[in-house]
């Protein structure tokens, strides 16, 4: 079996933000590899905006599955439409029931996924999903069920993006208007959110360091969602030289800031990967999660901050509402000077 074989080819990723920009590398994967191909990409209503941005990617199919298309009634809407799309492969980086059951409900004449997929038997093929590889990795093994495959498993391409031109306008004027010129390039990011408040670095941390970032020549924005929004203003208060856009930018538009960014310094969380899609180097703090579980930045510049002498972490893949010991040292041992040092050691390369 040859992926060339097939020309309408869907890729169903529906996690979050991070999850989604990661398998970006396998679809631009696939698209250098078979240029003919038609590329579906089935996601969230959150993700399908920055899916939009992605050349590789030929139809965006929204499954909004905690409200329009929930349960099996939504199910089937959506592998009703693979179906009338004549989808004839299907991809399946997520490992949910319901990607396997849409996968199966689509009657696709191949299908992949991994093997701790929940429902995998209803997949044609089975991949092994192994934690000791980065997340980019483990999703392009997917295309070793593939006899035409081999050169392209272990390739990370680069991420053809398209930035419309009115989200380009709109973040060239929120910063100008704020007095953040690009042609300066002195501008370093912070995200502090994450979903999980135990992946959070201290916001008294992020605050300490954007003194020291403003005080050294440096503007530093504050990016995140709207549910950020109040993180960023503890920062914001705590030194008002820092601009805080949480939730001012939808996705494409964070992209485009991001692009513009010297450095970013953010959580084990989405702004990582949004980051690496332009290549802008990032200091991502790992607390209670691990580098080691296959979510960290890629880049040569990246830099990656965790501490390998407690005993108690990782304590969890994804991170925990609380500290399970109470004393949260995997983030509050990480000092802001230690940041501080490594934004200049980026800057000075």
């Amino acid at each position: 079996m040859k992926l060339k074989d097939f020309k309408n080819i869907a890729i169903i990723q529906t996690a979050f933000i991070g999850d989604v920009a990661l398998s970006f590398y396998l679809i631009q994967n696939i698209k250098n590899y078979h240029t003919n191909s038609k590329l579906f990409f089935v996601t969230t209503p959150v993700s399908s905006s920055l899916a939009s941005c992605i050349n590789a990617i030929d139809n965006i199919i929204t499954f909004d599955k905690r409200n329009r298309h929930s349960g099996l009634k939504g199910i089937k809407n959506i592998s009703s439409i693979l179906k009338e799309l004549k989808i004839e492969c299907i991809i399946a980086p997520h490992r949910s029931f319901r990607t396997a059951l849409v996968t199966f409900l689509s009657k696709p004449s191949f299908s992949v996924g991994f093997d701790k997929s929940s429902f995998s038997f209803l997949y044609s093929k089975r991949v092994k999903w192994r934690l000791s590889k980065h997340e980019i990795e483990r999703n392009n093994s997917l295309l070793v069920v593939f006899d035409d495959t081999e050169a392209i498993v272990n390739k990370i391409p680069e991420i053809e993006i398209n930035l419309d031109e009115n989200d380009v306008n709109y973040v060239d004027n929120l910063l100008s208007k704020n007095e953040i010129l690009l042609a300066e390039k002195k501008i370093i990011g912070l995200a502090p959110g994450s979903v999980w408040p135990t992946k959070r670095w201290k916001i008294e941390y992020y605050s300490e360091l954007s003194i020291r970032l403003t005080n050294s020549g440096f503007n530093v924005i504050i990016i995140g969602s709207k549910e950020d929004f109040l993180l960023g203003e503890i920062i914001r208060k705590s030194n008002f030289k820092v601009l805080n856009l949480c939730g001012q930018t939808n996705l494409p538009q964070l992209l485009y800031l991001m692009k513009s960014l010297n450095v970013l310094v953010t959580n084990d969380s989405s702004p990582t990967h949004i980051a690496g899609l332009v290549k802008t180097p990032t200091i991502t703090i790992f607390g209670p999660t691990s580098s080691k579980f296959g979510f960290s930045p890629i880049g040569e510049k990246d830099k990656i901050v965790e501490l390998d002498d407690l005993n108690c972490r990782p304590c969890s893949i994804h991170g925990q509402h609380k500290c399970p010991l109470k004393h949260h040292n995997c983030m509050g041992n990480i000092k802001p000077d230690s940041i501080f040092n490594l934004v200049q050691e980026i800057i000075r390369a």
